[in-house]
């Protein structure tokens, strides 16, 4: 039986890339690296940074981000924009594990690069920008849902 730990309850659960496929409720979906691009557009990040990889535009990875008590001291808590897109992205170690916690996250798309890698966001307390990479589809991540 798993343990529901104060991480637990706090920091939610993270989920290999099988689960999250099939982890939003009904009418929800897992967003789509074109999703994601759409959001960041949104938020302000020019058509050129969005096609790019690593960190990009100036601060849509503060916007994203919330409950800046969770974070630790950076330039994503720091913007004067943090919070604004009302998304509520919350911290989490990498690994799933206390290592780093409050320092980083990586949420999936549900767009496959291959059988083994498939595209992601991410944010870390020392920067406002948003990251674009490519994981590993073993390794656990945070979802947020995008409504059908």
């Amino acid at each position: 039986e798993a343990k529901v730990t104060e991480n637990y309850i706090t920091y939610g659960v993270l989920y290999n890339w099988t689960a999250a496929q099939t982890a939003c409720p009904a009418g929800w979906r897992l967003p789509s690296d074109d999703d994601w691009k759409e959001l960041e557009n949104y938020l302000g990040m020019s058509i050129e940074q969005i096609e790019l990889s690593g960190f990009r535009g100036t601060n849509e990875g503060s916007k994203l981000a919330c409950n800046a008590n969770l974070w630790s001291y950076g330039n994503l808590k720091n913007n004067s924009e943090f919070g604004q897109s009302g998304m509520l992205v919350i911290p989490k170690g990498p690994d799933g594990t206390d290592q780093n916690l409050g320092s980083y996250v990586e949420l999936w798309s549900n767009t496959e690069i291959d059988s083994n890698t498939a595209w992601i966001r991410y944010l870390t307390s020392q920067k406002a920008e948003l990251g674009r990479g490519t994981g590993s589809k073993l390794i656990e991540r945070t979802i947020r849902c995008v409504k059908n």
